[in-house]
């Protein structure tokens, strides 16, 4: 029931957060500032238009969340909210660790960042923390 696919759910989101602090622990450190300077709008354009989509299609929860909660409109508009921040935070963190640590070329596969990324923090775990990460957040998203 509910609470079978709750308790998974929650496994896979303590899951992602710990990968997740490994990433930023190991890559905050090495963000170089200058990295971060670029930029190319116009790869944005039209993409980020299915994410703003996606994100209105999240609003058919509400009613959902607010039966979870008892009715409880406070709590409800409480989850809503940290449920959009949280995962904007971390989201946040991750491209800053990601462009600020990985010289990118238009040329190159997502392989090749990978190992960029195992290069430029000096270790192999990033990779296996890159996997958990990405196991658990889809593993979530598809349980919960």
């Amino acid at each position: 029931g509910t609470k079978a696919v709750d308790a998974v759910n929650r496994l896979f989101v303590y899951g992602l957060i710990t990968a997740l602090f490994g990433l930023l622990g190991v890559g905050l450190p090495r963000v170089e500032i200058p990295l971060l300077e670029r930029s190319d709008w116009g790869k944005v354009w039209p993409s980020a238009v299915s994410i703003c989509v996606l994100a209105f299609g999240a609003m058919n929860t509400v009613p959902t969340i607010l039966q979870y909660l008892g009715g409880d409109a406070k709590r409800t508009h409480m989850a809503i909210l940290m449920g959009s921040l949280t995962p904007l935070v971390m989201y946040c963190l991750w491209t800053t660790v990601v462009l600020g640590m990985v010289p990118y070329t238009k040329d190159m596969s997502k392989e090749q960042v990978l190992e960029e990324l195992s290069a430029q923090s000096g270790t192999s775990t990033i990779s296996g923390l890159v996997t958990a990460f990405g196991v658990c957040s889809i593993s979530s998203s598809m349980a919960g």
